[in-house]
């Protein structure tokens, strides 16, 4: 046998034995990685985030992704898909090499043989097919990494709704207060202005209804107060334990402005 057969041979012993990992499965993996680490653990021994009534929008946020099994699920189909680039960068087959020797008739190396043999059933592959299979799984671990950013965002996006509206509600239902304070000391001065012949009747009359109607406002505002409480509960996936949730528009601001709070950031500025 001579060189050149020989380096053919041990070539295609070495495709038989050999895996392509295509380029960006690294980083892939890395973000994969990062992005799943709530799941790592065993589900007996996570722990979700604690929450309390001053608990902040990011807390509410980590409570939501952990203890959801939509968002668990998408990034175990992530995971699946990425493991499935390596099957399919290797080999179907397995390459085996045999020596036959006879014992008689000339010389020894005449009387050897090597030979290559494989799987019938499945051929071996060049290294551009594997690298071509190999990252078309890639693709696809991508396309489910997509999937699990969209099932992220949309329960990104249902938090911090209930979380803002609940926020913007309070507010509004402080303003009223100090609306009626301001109110509340104007009814005594135009009371006076009316005794004193300065003022009309009607202007008394009309202050004293926009104050009624302004109570009943902040009636029907506090009898929704509960309704919106439960709405971020419902959200972020908590318990009973969580009775009261104080909401703040205006808070973290800055903490809001990395990739994966994207929908807690437009939501805040419109």
């Amino acid at each position: 046998m001579n060189s050149l057969s020989l380096r053919v041979l041990l070539m295609c012993a070495l495709l038989g034995a050999c895996t392509i990992h295509p380029e960006g499965e690294a980083a892939e993996r890395e973000r994969a990685a990062q992005a799943g680490t709530p799941w790592q653990k065993p589900f007996a021994e996570r722990t979700l985030p604690p929450l309390r009534t001053e608990s902040h929008l990011a807390d509410y946020l980590a409570h939501a992704e952990q203890a959801n099994g939509l968002l668990e699920a998408a990034w175990n189909r992530w995971i699946a898909a990425l493991e499935q680039v390596p099957q399919d960068g290797t080999q179907p087959t397995t390459a085996m090499v045999g020596l036959d020797h006879t014992l008689d008739g000339g010389k020894a190396l005449d009387r050897t043989a090597l030979s290559l043999m494989s799987d019938a059933m499945n051929n071996l592959m060049l290294p551009g097919r594997l690298t071509a299979r190999a990252e078309a799984a890639l693709a696809r671990a991508r396309t489910a990494a997509t999937e699990f950013d969209q099932v992220r965002l949309a329960i990104q996006r249902a938090v911090a709704e209930a979380y803002f509206q609940l926020a913007w509600h309070d507010e509004d239902y402080l303003l009223m207060l100090r609306v009626r304070n301001v109110w509340t000391n104007l009814e005594s001065s135009v009371a006076e202005s009316v005794a004193a012949g300065a003022a009309s009747p009607t202007a008394q009359l009309v202050l004293k209804i926009a104050i009624d109607r302004l109570d009943a406002e902040r009636e029907r505002m506090h009898a929704d107060r509960p309704s919106l409480v439960a709405a971020v509960r419902r959200a972020v996936g908590a318990g009973p334990d969580l009775a009261d949730v104080v909401a703040r528009s205006e808070e973290h601001t800055s903490e809001l402005q990395s990739p994966c709070n994207l929908v807690c950031r437009l939501l805040l500025e419109k």
